[in-house]
C-alpha cells in the first residue's frame, strides 16, 4: 500500500519537485542525578566536571534546513547564534550536525558528509537498513508511516533504535543528517534521548532551489574515518 501511494504521488508531483524542510532537534534534558551519574561511570577528573557537567546540562533546542531536489539533498545545521542558544557549548549542536553538511544523492547512490572544519574531510555514509511497519500517525496535515532501523555504535554495546516517521506524499528519499532511503520524506527522527522533528515545510518555492555538490577536502570510506579516530583516541590515552 505505502508503495503504491509512494508511486502515485511521485506521479501527481512530476519530476520537479523540490522544497525546503526545518527539522528541530531535541535532547531530553539530563538531571543533576544524572549527570553525576555519568560523570562517576566515567572516572571524569575532578578538574574537567565543571566543564562536562555545564556542557552536558546545556541543551538547547537546535534548528536545521534541508534542502532538496528530486534526488538530490543538502543538510546542515543553523549557526547557534541564530538559534539563540545560550553562551558556551551546546550538546544538541553537536548532535544536530554541527560543522557538518550532510549530501545524499539517490540518482548516482553518492552519499557522504563534509566536515567543515579546519581541514575539509568528505565521509562516506552508510545506507540505512529500514523495516517498514504497519504503525502510521499523523505530522502536521501528512499522513506518515513508521520505519525502524538498527544502527551498532561500538561492538561490545547493544544496537541503537532508530524510529522514522516518513510520509509518501513528499515521494522523496531524505531525511535530517545521514537519515534517508525511505519511500517518501523522513518528517521524524529519534532514538534514545534525541528527537529531529520537522517544523516548517515548503515545496516548490518560487525561488529555484539549487544542490550545490560539497567538493572540497580529502574523500574517506566510512570504515577509513573510524579507523583514523580509533588512532587519534589512542594517541590521547
Amino acid at each position: 500500500m505505502i508503495f503504491i501511494l509512494f508511486l502515485f504521488t511521485k506521479l501527481v508531483f512530476s519530476q520537479n519537485i523540490s522544497g525546503k524542510v526545518f527539522y528541530t532537534t531535541s535532547l531530553k534534558v539530563l538531571s543533576e542525578e544524572q549527570v553525576d551519574s555519568i560523570l562517576n561511570k566515567k572516572k571524569t577528573p575532578k578538574a574537567a566536571r565543571v566543564h562536562v557537567r555545564k556542557m552536558l546540562m546545556n541543551a538547547e533546542d537546535v534548528t536545521s534546513v534541508l534542502e532538496f531536489s528530486q534526488s538530490e539533498s543538502l543538510y546542515k545545521a543553523q549557526d547557534e547564534m541564530s538559534n539563540g542558544a545560550r553562551k558556551g557549548m551546546n550538546i544538541t549542536s553537536t548532535i544536530a550536525g554541527k560543522n557538518s553538511t550532510y549530501y545524499i544523492n539517490t540518482a548516482e547512490k553518492d552519499y557522504f558528509k563534509q566536515l567543515n572544519m579546519d581541514s575539509f574531510l568528505r565521509i562516506d555514509l552508510l545506507e540505512n537498513q529500514w523495516e517498514i511497519t504497519q504503525e502510521s500517525k499523523k505530522i502536521g496535515n501528512y499522513q506518515c508511516f513508521k520505519a525502524i532501523a538498527l544502527k551498532k555504535a561500538r561492538k561490545d554495546k547493544p544496537s541503537i533504535v532508530i524510529t522514522a516517521w516518513f510520509t509518501p506524499t513528499i515521494p522523496v528519499s531524505f531525511g535530517p543528517k545521514n537519515f534517508f532511503g525511505l519511500p517518501g520524506l523522513i518528517l521524524e527522527i529519534s532514538y534514545k534521548k534525541v528527537n529531529i522533528r520537522a517544523s516548517k515545510i515548503i515545496l516548490n518555492p518560487k525561488e529555484k532551489i539549487v544542490i550545490k555538490k560539497p567538493r572540497k577536502g580529502k574523500r574517506m570510506s566510512h570504515k577509513e574515518y573510524e579507523e583514523m579516530n580509533r588512532n587519534f583516541f589512542k594517541g590521547l590515552k
